[in-house]
């Protein structure tokens, strides 16, 4: 029997209430399968529980459609233009109508690796002294286990098997042998832990066409139940060049964004399809999108189409950018004496800083590897594109990887230490983070990401508060992630540092922008609300200079970040 089926009839046959429904994360996910959901069960709540690392615009889709009861996951939001909470899942979760389960961007992998290995639990490095693992020992998804000859414990965690597993690929013949162009993400684990398989590819070739390729053949056909063919499948998401660019298309960030602001403004999902002839079918949508709009998102992915912008050097330095170049400074300079060979930096503040310190070390001869957790190594940022996973830097990439490597083998590696730069919502005085929920406000926030996994084995951590006081407490009510790890806190007042995690943090440095040490105290007494030490050597650094404006404003011309 043939294993080639139309999309319509696809949905059809594996979707059903109260499946557990995995959407496989490479560096895309198949959009087109959730818009075709919506539309055939548009007078049905089919109460999907959703598996996956980053609940995204193909989550939001089901959401707002009314067909999700439960997330199961570790980032739930938005990530472009940046990382923010989405409305509709806070909303929801607030209200008691959508469930939320907390994992990360290794543990949800890990857990599939363990379904492929037909494994009940798995061991993580993951998790240790965070609130999600009370979660989950708690509901008996997780427990600790001792070393009977040492003293370690180690965290095991249960495995997931989910119903269906819909995964994107550029091509693959019809036993569904399937090319899939790095970076991988999840690394395909969700493939061979599910009970089904879909695949929807952007074109389905011969055989002949496959064989060349077959290093890029992540889905061998025997794991394959149902090959679909849909050109610009994955839109808005991008599909990789990378090895292949027959199939290759960059990600339309206008779309993703009127995307966001129609569940800002209030819009019904019917509402924003019919604007965009969704509810007609995937060929409308091609029509509505048009030939020129397809052409560009086609034709813009490779390494040097972005626009050149002209750099304002002149006008005076904001707040976020001081913030940004003073950490530059000292991480660089902490890069070098500490020896640290590789930088992971989360989305936001946390990259651009990441970026300029690359910058940095390039101009004085320094090599340092950049990564981002999704599968980016060694890779040269480009300018003009601020979004941390831009197709411009996938070209400049030394190894193409995914989150089990990055997050599971480079951050945790002792021989070649890795120091972290992160973000959160809230900090508190031990240094934890808390990007998952305030539960005495009933506030509902993004998640870890692969935040957890950093700080829980990265060599150092440094922490970008880029904010005002809400943001600092004196216990975190959520332990996203242990502060263990973290050395320096860069607020935009103040450098907190401390050699050991039993130590307090004092002030090593003040950002510029004070007049006089009196109104830096006063100041400090207003952002925390602890009382930290200052140090005796601790001085106002310099202000930025034209050549570090030069380098960071090229990084976000547009000013995405650098508000």
């Amino acid at each position: 029997m043939s294993k080639v089926i139309c999309l319509e009839e696809c949905v059809k046959q594996v979707i059903h209430p109260n499946s557990t429904l995995h959407f496989s994360f490479t560096h895309n996910r198949p959009m087109a399968f959730a818009w075709e959901i919506i539309r055939q069960f548009s007078h049905t709540k089919l109460q999907l529980h959703l598996v996956g690392t980053g609940m995204l615009e193909y989550a939001i889709a089901l959401i707002w459609a009314g067909h999700v009861k439960k997330l199961e996951g570790a980032f739930f939001g938005e990530t472009y233009p940046s990382p923010s909470p989405n409305r509709l899942i806070s909303k929801l979760a607030r209200e008691g109508k959508l469930e939320i389960e907390y994992w990360t961007n290794l543990t949800i992998p890990q857990r599939l690796m363990a379904s492929a290995y037909r494994l009940d639990f798995i061991p993580t490095r993951s998790l240790v002294n965070s609130s999600i693992l009370e979660e989950h020992v708690d509901s008996g998804k997780a427990f600790t286990v001792k070393d009977p000859i040492g003293e370690n414990e180690t965290v095991m965690i249960r495995r997931l098997i989910p119903d269906v597993t819909v995964v994107h690929g550029s091509v693959a013949d019809e036993d569904g042998n399937t090319v899939i162009t790095p970076p991988y993400g999840e690394d395909l684990w969700g493939v061979f832990a599910a009970k089904k398989v879909v695949v929807v590819v952007e074109k389905i070739v011969d055989k002949a066409a496959i064989q060349p390729l077959s290093h890029l053949v992540k889905i061998p056909a025997h794991k394959v139940d149902y090959v679909v063919e849909v050109p610009l499948s994955a839109h808005p998401y991008g599909v990789s060049p990378i090895g292949y660019s027959d199939a290759a298309y960059t990600e339309d960030y206008a779309f993703r964004v009127s995307f966001s602001e129609a569940i800002k403004g209030g819009l019904d999902i019917m509402e924003f399809m019919e604007q965009w002839d969704l509810d007609k079918g995937h060929e409308a949508f091609l029509e509505k999108l048009g030939t020129e709009r397809i052409a560009k998102l086609k034709s813009n992915f490779t390494a040097g189409s972005l626009k050149n912008h002209q750099i304002d050097c002149d006008s005076s330095p904001t707040s976020t950018e001081k913030l940004i170049v003073s950490a530059s400074r000292i991480i660089a300079e902490k890069i070098k004496s500490q020896n640290i060979k590789t930088i992971l930096a989360g989305i936001g503040v946390s990259h651009l800083t990441a970026w300029l310190v690359y910058k940095r070390l390039k101009a004085e001869g320094i090599p340092i590897q950049l990564m981002t957790e999704t599968g980016y190594y060694g890779y040269e940022p480009v300018n003009g594109d601020p979004y941390i996973f831009n197709f411009g830097n996938l070209f400049t990439n030394m190894k193409q990887s995914s989150f089990v490597e990055i997050l599971g083998q480079f951050v945790g590696d002792p021989s070649s230490p890795c120091l972290a730069i992160l973000s959160a919502a809230q900090i508190d005085s031990q240094g934890n983070l808390n990007s998952t929920k305030i539960p005495e406000k009933n506030v509902y926030l993004t998640g870890s990401g692969g935040a957890n996994d950093i700080a829980s084995v990265a060599s150092d951590v440094a922490v970008m508060m880029n904010g005002d006081s809400r943001k600092f407490i004196n216990k975190v009510p959520y332990v996203t992630s242990t502060g263990e790890k973290v050395s320096t806190i860069f607020t935009n007042l103040a450098v907190l540092t401390r050699k050991n995690s039993d130590e307090s943090f004092s002030v090593s440095h003040w950002i510029p922008g004070g007049t006089d040490a009196s109104q830096y105290r006063e100041m400090l007494g207003e952002l925390l609300p602890w009382e930290i030490p200052v140090l005796d050597h601790a001085v106002v650094m310099s202000e930025p200079s034209r050549l570090e404006l030069e380098w960071l404003r090229a990084l976000d011309p547009e000013k995405v970040f650098l508000q």
